[in-house]
């Protein structure tokens, strides 16, 4: 049987600074009950024998937990973020598929905390896109390394080169610069903020039936995310948003038009998909590339879409 992506549909942008943003709807919603934040029950931890690339997650609240691609998870004996979509049923552990984004830690007590996500950038490297396809897992994580070293150039350097630090702004781990460091990086935290206050009041207000957004920006599609669920969608938007802003101070602000936000999410639905895994399905080519956790439990309906441009500049960035 083919599958395809989840008919979707787009409303009007509203333009933050440089970026586009677009709500999206589904056709259908999941039934399958399931939480996308961090709860009482649900812990992150090393392993038995720690490895940087490895965590374990287990669920002891009622919800099954949905923990998306890219989510940032801070502690334990460094900051981690997840390499795919992984469900974890109420009862259950499971050994998640991790990367490094603070390079210079490695020690510490104490379990780990969904925080945040990471830039449509940072997933390119998860998932290997390069501009010459795909180079190989055994540069992935540098790749990462090389992402957030480059927030540091802009934003300041850490003190452990963790992205958490860069993504909240905070000084307390910061080194100094020359005044014209320092002028330029609350140059920039300025910007920022102003994108952030924006974007809280868009969070703050999702339209009815809402399920998904598409981000623009420099006149193209970036990336769009849609879930199964209201819930689900309102629990991560402010978090992709938060995100999404950490690539774009100064850059030009050039509206993405609807006929190119409209030709992107009709690429999406005509790609057909690929299990990678049980729940996990694949697809795209040089115009997208999409991942999805797919349906469970009989639903028809995938319970989270997550797709980027592998050709934007702000994804091939270096």
């Amino acid at each position: 049987m083919r599958i395809y992506p989840d008919r979707m549909h787009l409303g009007a942008a509203t333009q933050v600074g440089p970026l586009s943003i677009f709500p999206v709807w589904t056709e259908a919603r999941s039934n399958f009950a399931h939480i996308t934040s961090h709860r009482q029950g649900v812990t992150f931890a090393e392993l038995d024998e720690p490895q940087v690339n490895r965590l374990q997650v287990t669920n002891e609240s009622n919800r099954a937990l949905l923990v998306p691609e890219g989510t940032v998870l801070q502690g334990a004996r460094q900051t981690r973020t997840l390499c795919r979509d992984f469900l974890v049923m109420p009862g259950r552990s499971r050994e998640l598929d991790v990367m490094c984004v603070e390079q210079g830690r490695w020690g510490g007590e104490g379990d780990a905390t969904m925080i945040g996500r990471v830039p449509a950038g940072i997933i390119a490297e998860i998932r290997d896109i390069t501009p010459q396809g795909m180079s190989g897992a055994s540069t992935r994580q540098s790749r990462v390394w090389s992402r957030v070293n480059n927030y540091e150039t802009r934003y300041g350097t850490r003190s452990t080169s963790s992205y958490e630090s860069i993504l909240n702004m905070r000084d307390d781990d910061r080194e100094r610069g020359n005044q014209d460091a320092e002028e330029r990086i609350m140059r920039e935290r300025n910007l920022i903020a102003g994108f952030r206050a924006q974007l809280d009041q868009l969070v703050a207000n999702p339209l009815p039936g809402q399920a998904g957004v598409m981000v623009g920006a420099l006149g193209h599609p970036v990336l769009l995310e849609m879930f199964g669920s209201g819930q689900a969608f309102r629990e991560q938007v402010g978090q992709i948003l938060t995100a999404a802003v950490l690539d774009v101070p100064e850059i030009q602000q050039i509206a993405t038009p609807t006929y190119r936000a409209h030709r992107f999410a009709e690429a999406i639905m005509d790609n057909e998909l690929v299990h990678q895994s049980a729940t996990t399905l694949t697809g795209g080519d040089h115009v997208v590339n999409i991942r999805c956790l797919g349906p469970v439990n009989g639903s028809k309906v995938a319970l989270h879409t997550s797709v980027i441009n592998p050709r934007h500049e702000l994804v091939l960035a270096k």
